[in-house]
């Protein structure tokens, strides 16, 4: 963002517009001497401006929250793995419910004849019990759906890493999503 703004206004004055820039972002209070330059009653327009504009930017982000970074074991594994989980959790996969609730199958039904929800795919379907035994094997038998799209809060990011691992290879060795 500083660089985007800092093109907007000459080099002249470049190392003014940075100290409001950062001072807005990190909520620090800044000093600025300014020095007499023949355009600064134009550029002063514009700093005013952009002072204002970054002040909104920064209590909006206050007001509604910064959005929190995902967890850093969202980003292991392989780049397929990792977006058939993700789908997972958004719900936007091409399990039959998902598809059902967009009106683009007939059936939430899977070929085993329950719902085909996340669920039912994750921790019961008849059709993947060996894929799942192989996988799930060394987790607790009463883990959840959530634990096993969201990771476990106990957790460390370690072992939800191992977790998340195991997911994604699961969901790629039942080529369900193929």
């Amino acid at each position: 963002m500083i660089c985007y703004l800092s093109r907007l206004v000459t080099r002249q004055i470049i190392h003014y517009v940075t100290p409001i820039i950062t001072s807005c972002l990190t909520q620090e209070p800044v000093c600025i001497t300014i020095h007499f330059y023949p355009q600064l009653s134009v550029y002063g327009t514009i700093l005013t401006i952009l002072h204002a504009v970054l002040q909104h930017y920064q209590a909006s982000r206050i007001r509604y929250g910064a959005r929190s970074p995902n967890p850093v074991y969202y980003y292991d594994g392989n780049r397929l793995g990792q977006i058939l989980h993700t789908r997972l959790r958004i719900e936007c996969s091409s399990l039959n419910d998902h598809l059902f609730h967009k009106n683009i199958v007939i059936s939430p039904l899977c070929n085993c004849g329950q719902v085909e929800t996340v669920e039912h795919y994750l921790l019961s379907c008849t059709r993947y019990s060996d894929t799942r035994n192989r996988h799930f094997s060394t987790f607790p038998h009463n883990i959840t759906e959530e634990q096993l799209l969201y990771g476990i809060a106990e957790n460390t990011d370690e072992e939800n890493r191992s977790l998340f691992l195991a997911v994604q290879d699961y969901i790629i060795e039942t080529k369900r999503f193929q």
